[in-house]
């Protein structure tokens, strides 16, 4: 398989929350000891892409992850 996908970028003057940092690096330091990949979805994953990388005021409804 080809990964044709874009690296994204954090926008620096939009940081994530430091709680979903938090949780993001623990589910990933859990995954990669047990072999696991994983993929984040959910409104945390959406605010990321929305508001941390593309700049786009979304709002928030819900905190799951």
């Amino acid at each position: 398989m080809t990964n044709i996908s874009q690296a994204l970028k954090l926008r620096p003057d939009r940081p994530v929350e430091p709680l979903a940092l938090r949780v993001i690096s623990e589910i990933q330091q859990a995954s990669r000891e047990l072999g696991f990949p994983f993929f984040l979805v959910g409104a945390v994953a959406r605010i990321i892409l929305l508001e941390n990388i593309h700049g786009v005021q979304a709002g928030r409804g819900t905190t799951d992850a």
